[in-house]
């Protein structure tokens, strides 16, 4: 590893020279001279880290400022002559990786900040290249943001108490129904100009990165720079309020932003976890504000590690149960088959299964693990023929491997690929370039799809008669209550006219009573996921929950 020492004091350079001479550091010092860098002399290919002196004057910054406009691929490492947060905190800014006071540069500690010097300045270099760069806003990518933050959190190991790491992870409100409204590329020209924004907020040497989606995360190091992150936060929210044009449309588009601090022990991607956390509280508590990764917040991570850890134990070992709730057919007065989905025990009041599965990675494995049982219990009554509706958890439908291994599951149990419908979240459906694929697969075998949940929270119609759906299933939120809810009780009559003029399957789920049931029947609904039997109905015994009962959800474990 190549070294340039340029040092003006004697005593100290030739003090450093015999540091980082240790056999066991493996360096090749050299020394330059001050006048040899400014006069532009230096040719920084021949070195891989400099290491320089800086004293309070002027002057000695000059061999920094030539470093940072002529050899920006080049680690520099300051060394300070005397300890001054102020001068410190220009070294960094003028572009050093690292500030070390001379008193502390032992060679342990040269050793492991100047091969940190080199990673960090070997990450930042990486970003300039596309594959490190964001194609939409032309900023650092998510992948450069993680080994960005993996070298702050090693980097913070080696420094001073006072050195904190901060990440502050933000995600634009409603961005989705701009998009939708827009469309992508104006959608994309809108992140453009919040990245401007954001950039605006933050000092020179902050990074701002697009980690995804709508989704910008903004790292900060310094000393006891977590009064800093808490005013950055509340700039980004200010810098976020005014309407953005695009296109000759104003458009209002605000952020929800979680901050975290790095606690020694720490990885990168607890940190990262951590700051998302506390962005999920933001959301959860009202949008457009800045929440804190607390000890409030490090319990409930404590507890969602330990429920996650039991879930997937509780997946291996088969014990989770399948609800099955009846399909009717309004029209014709029967039962036309099932719905099924995966309930947990495990789930604390509050707790969804899905989204449980879904923050931990474990959607896929739920994913399988409900399709494959409910498949297994089809098989299990030969007298029940009808239509098998399965709600899948979001990450499955985007596996390549997906179509092939339900083909199998359905080959192994016999079981002809017309009755099975999946159920997919509106979100996932969206992704039109990671599952097109599989839906085109699921389509060639002949499994059905259906749009799930549309009418909870923010849907939109372009999935509604599209081409990959089979049918949609209209969210409980919709549907309860419609007796008494003129105004719901239009928008639903609208959305059965549309389908009606489509060509398009309409499934109600789980009304509130009787009373909307004979309403369902009566504006057309045909089909009706509802464990209140219909009156007047002839019920299956095997399948219907008694209407008595008014349960939502009739539960069959599975162990």
């Amino acid at each position: 590893m190549r070294v340039a020492v340029v040092e003006s004091d004697e005593a100290r350079r030739v003090a450093l020279m015999r540091r980082l001479a240790r056999p066991h550091l493996h360096f090749d010092a050299s020394s330059v001279s001050h006048e040899t860098i400014v006069d532009g002399h230096f040719d920084p290919a021949t070195v891989d880290v400099v290491l320089l002196g800086v004293d309070a004057t002027a002057a000695s910054m000059s061999p920094l400022r030539w470093l940072s406009h002529h050899a920006p691929s080049t680690a520099v490492v300051a060394l300070q002559h005397r300890s001054d947060v102020e001068v410190g905190i220009e070294i960094v800014v003028t572009g050093a990786q690292d500030v070390l006071p001379f008193a502390e540069a032992t060679a342990a500690r040269l050793d492991r900040v100047v091969r940190s010097a080199i990673a960090r300045k070997r990450v930042e270099v990486a970003a300039l290249s596309s594959a490190m760069t964001d194609p939409v806003t032309g900023m650092a990518s998510r992948g450069w943001m993680l080994q960005r933050l993996d070298l702050a959190v090693s980097h913070a190991a080696t420094c001073a108490e006072g050195w904190q790491v901060v990440v502050l992870f933000c995600d634009l409100d409603r961005f989705k129904a701009v998009n939708d409204a827009l469309g992508h590329a104006k959608g994309d020209e809108l992140l453009k100009s919040v990245a401007e924004r954001l950039g605006s907020v933050v000092r020179a040497e902050d990074p701002v990165t697009r980690f995804g989606g709508d989704e910008f995360v903004i790292l900060l190091e310094g000393h006891r720079v977590e009064a800093l992150a808490h005013r950055i936060a509340l700039r980004a929210l200010g810098a976020m309020a005014a309407p953005f044009e695009i296109d000759g449309h104003e458009v209002s588009v605000l952020t929800s932003i979680g901050l975290a601090v790095h606690r020694c022990g720490e990885s990168a991607a607890e940190l990262l976890n951590h700051a998302d956390l506390a962005l999920y509280r933001a959301k959860r508590l009202g949008r457009s504000r800045v929440e804190v990764f607390d000890d409030e917040l490090r319990a409930w991570s404590d507890h969602q590690v330990d429920l996650a850890e039991r879930l997937t134990a509780d997946l291996r070992n088969d014990r989770i149960e399948l609800l099955r709730t009846p399909l009717w057919n309004l029209a014709q007065g029967s039962v036309a088959g099932v719905l099924t989905s995966a309930a947990w025990s495990g789930c604390g009041e509050g707790e969804g299964l899905v989204d449980l599965a879904a923050r931990h990675g474990l959607g896929p494995d739920l994913g399988r693990w409900v399709i494959g049982r409910s498949l297994e219990d089809a098989a299990g009554q030969p007298s029940c023929s009808g239509q098998l509706v399965v709600e899948i958890p979001p990450g499955l439908v985007s596996q390549p491997s997906f179509v092939g291994w339900v083909a199998d599951e359905l080959a192994a149990r016999r079981i002809d690929p017309s009755r099975l419908t999946l159920a997919i979240a509106e979100a996932e459906l969206a992704e039109s370039e990671l599952v097109k694929p599989v839906l085109d697969g699921l389509d060639r075998i002949g499994v059905s799809v259906a749009l799930a949940g549309f009418g909870s929270g923010s849907s939109s119609l372009a999935l509604f008669g599209s081409l990959y759906v089979d049918e949609v299933l209209l969210a409980p939120e919709l549907v309860a209550g419609i007796a008494e809810d003129a105004p719901r009780r239009a928008v639903v009559e609208s959305l059965l006219r549309i389908a009606n003029a489509i060509g398009q399957r309409v499934v109600a789920t789980s009304p509130s009573s009787l009373a909307d049931i004979e309403v369902l029947a009566e504006l057309g609904c045909e089909l009706l996921v509802s464990a209140i039997a219909p009156g007047g109905l002839r019920t299956r015994p095997a399948v219907v929950v008694p209407s008595e009962s008014h349960a939502p959800l009739e539960r069959i474990a599975l162990r």
